[in-house]
C-alpha cells in the first residue's frame, strides 16, 4: 500500500510573491514618512525637528522591486551624509539621521511580509 502527496506550489508562490510586492511598497511609504518624523537632532534650535528642507531627498526616493528583492535609493547627491552624518570644512558637524535604520527597527518587514502572507 502507498500514498503520494502532491502540492502544485504555484499558488503558493504566487501568493509569496504579491505579500512581498505588497511589503515592498508599504516599506516605501514607511521609509518616506521616517524622512518627514519630527523626532531628528539637529545642532540648531528648534530642536527636535524633521530632516526635510526642500523636499527633494523625500521626493527622491526610488524603488525597484523583482522577483522577491526590492531596492530603495535616495539619488540626491546629499542623501548619504543626511542618514550617516557629516563634518563639513567649516567644522560644522551634521548629525547623522539613519531614516533607513530606523524604519526597518520600527516596522521589520519580516513581520508585515508574515502578516501579508497569512492573510492571502
Amino acid at each position: 500500500m502507498s500514498y503520494q502527496l502532491d502540492f502544485d506550489t504555484n499558488d503558493a508562490k504566487k501568493a509569496a510573491q504579491q505579500a512581498f510586492r505588497d511589503t515592498a511598497l508599504i516599506l516605501a511609504g514607511q521609509l518616506t514618512q521616517s524622512i518627514s518624523d519630527p523626532s531628528w537632532d539637529w545642532p540648531n534650535e528648534p530642536s527636535p525637528r524633521d530632516i526635510v528642507d526642500t523636499g527633494r531627498l523625500r521626493s527622491s526616493q526610488t524603488i525597484e522591486i523583482g522577483n522577491m528583492q526590492a531596492e530603495y535609493a535616495w539619488p540626491v547627491e546629499y542623501a548619504e551624509y543626511v542618514h550617516d552624518g557629516v563634518a563639513l570644512n567649516n567644522g560644522t558637524v551634521l548629525p547623522a539621521r539613519p531614516w533607513i535604520d530606523k524604519t526597518l527597527e520600527q516596522h521589520p518587514p519580516e513581520q508585515t511580509f508574515d502578516k501579508l502572507l497569512r492573510l492571502g
